[in-house]
């Protein structure tokens, strides 16, 4: 049996039990044929009879969920961000080592000292671009000494009032246009990256 068939023949049984029980009325009508629009499947027209009174009865009088929510809007998933924005072998190897050389700094397995510099909150990716490259000097400058990674913030999770971060606003308009927040900040962390800068961001928890 397709799943056509089963979800119509099962769709018949259940208005049959529901005009045994006066919940909806028929007139019933000749079967057609199978060459006829509908074929065999349409043996009642059926109209449906609503207790509206009833259902207004039920419904509360004021309105107490959601009310601050303006819209809904669908978050673009992480997989697709990853296919648009595919992390490159150098990228992933610069990752890599960072991590690791910074693991080895914690464990005193390597005396260097890290530093972590950078914006507080990103609102200009074409500064922030601007302030990688003069940074990425520094640390091929100071290799010996230090392990510099540039810090890149989209958000701003202890301001109460006003602007949110790039990811939430990134036209800074109150559009809210999150999907554009969210790859604008995966697209400027790969180019830092692909620099050969590494970066460290805040991951809140939502």
């Amino acid at each position: 049996m397709s799943a056509k068939f089963y979800f119509y023949f099962f769709g018949i049984i259940s208005s049959r039990r529901r005009m045994e029980r006066g919940e909806l009325y028929a007139d019933q009508i000749p079967q057609k044929t199978a060459s006829e629009s509908g074929g065999f499947f349409s043996p009642y027209r059926l109209r449906v009879s609503l207790d509206l009174s009833r259902w207004r009865k039920e419904m509360p009088p004021h309105n107490t969920d959601d009310v601050r929510i303006r819209e809904l809007k669908e978050l673009t998933p992480p997989a697709h961000l990853i296919r648009e924005f595919p992390c490159a072998e150098p990228v992933s190897e610069l990752i890599y080592n960072a991590r690791q050389a910074m693991h080895h700094i914690l464990h005193g397995m390597d005396d260097r000292l890290i530093v972590i510099i950078g914006p507080c909150s990103i609102h200009d990716p074409k500064a922030a671009l601007e302030y990688a490259g003069r940074l990425i000097e520094q640390r091929k400058r100071f290799a010996g000494e230090l392990e510099i990674v540039m810090r890149v913030y989209f958000e701003k999770p202890r301001t109460t009032m006003g602007w949110k971060g790039l990811i939430n606003d990134p036209y800074m308009d109150n559009s809210f246009k999150i999907n554009d927040g969210l790859r604008a900040a995966r697209e400027l962390l790969m180019h830092i990256n692909e620099m050969g800068l590494p970066a460290g961001t805040e991951y809140l928890d939502i």
